[in-house]
């Protein structure tokens, strides 16, 4: 009886979505192509996706499980909700049914019996709040594809040698950042929890700059990791020329901190001496993403900058993603990576 006095209590208190963050700079072109990376139907691709790092605050890296009787019921009741068909949001309808309550303390219980089981294995694991959605952290409509799934990632960088990789300039200015973020392999989709063996430190800048004007963009950041990455591939990238416009193109990182995505039908839209644009569906955390040419497969560049990735809808009182059609101005800039000084010297 004292359990099920806990869970009608915390069943009350039950906290609102949080306020969302201001508008940030990425954007969909026509249409979101993006999908689960180790969903793509291109199987280069998906290989791609292996060598392919979101940049993580270390203290969002946890040793225990932070899921608490609160968060894990807020779980439940959508699950819930679901499963019963039950409107959502509509929490006096499913909190009145004695029924359904019970059902979630069962479910909670045997949730419970599952961690006790497991937790043999936490030492050689990392948690992290999967509470943290799109929804609750950005206030992104419950109907945006996506809203549900955790965000954890600043920004995204691959491999370009075994302890080397690349990003954006922006993402990695000093020391500091090196010293308080790490680099998480393989969060996607289906992550429940990031091995330790997963994640890398930054040991050391080798080359950094950002330098963006009118005229000028370097935007960059070369890292050294703190041990090689002994069973992911460095990802191929262009050393000399150019990529022609309307080449096709791909990218792979993480929109707003999500799990990996891959978003393609994208092409070259015009180009600069050390940059081009391009209509890639991108969003802030894709900062600093592998931007591929889909037919040689070489890595041309480095997402660097773009348009407004939200607007707010006052119907709805929540975000949605800013799309733009065929006719608006592409915003999407890549540097070129063939353009870091003495990029063959880190491969």
């Amino acid at each position: 009886m004292k359990k099920l006095a806990l869970f009608t209590v915390v069943l009350g208190l039950l906290p609102l979505s949080t306020i969302a963050q201001s508008s940030i700079r990425k954007t969909l072109y026509n249409s979101d192509s993006r999908v689960e990376a180790d969903q793509h139907p291109d199987r280069r691709l998906r290989d791609y996706s292996n060598s392919v790092a979101g940049m993580v605050r270390n203290y969002q890296l946890l040793k225990e499980n932070p899921i608490t009787p609160d968060a894990m019921l807020r779980d439940l009741m959508q699950q819930l909700q679901r499963l019963k068909g039950l409107p959502e949001n509509d929490d006096d309808l499913l909190y009145n049914q004695e029924a359904h309550l019970k059902q979630v303390i069962q479910i909670y219980q045997s949730n419970l019996e599952n961690q006790t089981l497991n937790a043999d294995n936490e030492e050689e694991y990392f948690y992290f709040d999967k509470q943290r959605t799109l929804k609750r952290t950005m206030n992104v409509c419950q109907s945006e594809r996506f809203a549900d799934q955790p965000v954890l990632a600043n920004c995204t960088g691959f491999l370009i040698a075994d302890d080397v990789l690349v990003t954006a300039g922006h993402c990695i200015e000093n020391v500091y950042q090196c010293r308080n973020f790490s680099w998480v392999f393989g969060f996607k989709h289906n992550t429940d929890k990031i091995k330790k063996s997963d994640v890398y430190r930054c040991k050391e800048i080798l080359s950094q700059n950002l330098d963006s004007s009118r005229f000028v963009t370097r935007d960059y950041a070369i890292i050294r990791l703190d041990r090689s990455v002994t069973d992911r591939e460095p990802l191929p990238i262009r050393t000399s020329g150019r990529v022609g416009l309307n080449e096709e193109l791909a990218i792979i990182g993480h929109p707003s901190g999500l799990p990996l995505k891959t978003a393609d039908s994208a092409t070259v839209k015009s180009s600069r001496i050390n940059f081009f644009y391009s209509d890639l569906d991108a969003f802030q955390g894709n900062s600093g993403s592998p931007v591929i040419n889909r037919a040689s497969g070489l890595v041309e560049g480095i997402l660097v900058e773009g348009g407004e990735d939200y607007f707010f809808d006052e119907k709805k009182w929540c975000y949605v993603p800013s799309l733009k059609g065929s006719r608006d101005k592409v915003e999407e800039k890549v540097y070129r990576i063939n353009r870091i000084p003495d990029i063959m010297s880190f491969l």
